[in-house]
């Protein structure tokens, strides 16, 4: 505790607290700037008292020099009496020196009486600002343990939220990894589908060509003209399947049948001879062979079915 030095001067004590860590929350950093107002509130009152103090004891220590000034006065007009009284015309003017003496002796010793007053005052005061100034020590020490202890707290939070974050960090890694692995998997079943709908649509191209071949043979068989391109079954008039549904695709030896077949090859027998030993086309088979084109359109949706 700071002590009051011979010539009445108070040393200035500097009050500092250690600097608070980085990271610490708003509501720490509220709580320690008010902490530190109020410290600081203490501190210029603390100041003032001292400032109070040191004037009373200048108060007191010029009383002191008064009175020694006044003891060396008492001193001066006694030795004046002690010539007076041998000189018998001034003992008129004895009597009244002797009068003022005792006038202020009197007053000197009243203003005698009244300073230990004054004294005790300044002492109780000093002792006042002692206990205050042990006051705020302790209630300094009560501060700083409050901090170190919210101090730990925020340095096992830290290292808390340091753990939860590198697993959060982990577990999205393999999230992003599993979530990889089913983009490729759903890009490769697609790229499998496109491949079996491309595979599809030309399998139905070439049905549909060997249907049209089949119908055209079937005419040259029966001597009907060659049917017209647009009585063909399109590719677009088949629906493709769907990705997840099953299908088998019939090969051309499997799907023309053996009458067929002949037929086929002695129409191609036929095709050979020249054309001059066909016999002429006349109405009424025109008209038997129209009603009998429609075989072909059985025979399609047969392989169809």
């Amino acid at each position: 505790m700071p002590h009051s030095n011979p010539e009445g001067e108070l040393p200035h004590q500097v009050w500092t607290l250690e600097p608070h860590p980085e990271g610490q929350g708003w509501d720490d950093a509220c709580f320690t700037l008010s902490m530190w107002d109020e410290i600081n509130t203490l501190r210029s009152q603390l100041r003032t008292q001292a400032q109070v103090t040191l004037l009373m004891s200048q108060a007191v220590q010029g009383l002191m020099e008064d009175r020694e000034r006044q003891r060396c006065q008492i001193d001066k007009l006694e030795e004046e009496l002690g010539r007076l009284r041998g000189v018998p015309d001034g003992r008129a003017r004895l009597e009244q020196g002797v009068e003022d003496l005792n006038s202020e002796l009197q007053s000197l010793r009243r203003q005698v009486q009244a300073r230990p007053r004054e004294a005790s005052v300044t002492a109780l005061l000093h002792q006042e600002l002692q206990n205050d100034r042990q006051l705020l020590w302790e209630e300094y020490e009560t501060v700083r343990g409050e901090l170190k202890l919210l101090r730990d707290q925020l340095g096992q939070q830290q290292e808390l939220l340091l753990r939860q974050m590198a697993d959060t960090r982990q577990a999205q890694g393999r999230s992003w990894k599993v979530l990889e692995q089913v983009q490729s998997d759903q890009e490769g079943h697609s790229r499998a589908v496109d491949a079996a709908r491309v595979e599809a649509r030309d399998v139905r191209r070439e049905i549909d060509h060997v249907r049209a071949m089949v119908c055209s043979l079937q005419a040259q068989i029966r001597g009907d003209p060659p049917p017209r391109p647009d009585s063909a079954i399109s590719s677009s008039d088949l629906s493709l399947p769907d990705s997840d549904s099953s299908w088998d695709v019939p090969s051309r030896e499997t799907a023309m049948p053996a009458d067929l077949q002949s037929h086929t090859e002695s129409s191609t027998e036929s095709s050979t001879e020249p054309s001059t030993s066909m016999p002429p086309v006349k109405g009424p088979q025109t008209s038997d062979q129209s009603s009998k084109a429609p075989s072909c359109s059985f025979v399609t949706s047969e392989w169809a079915g």
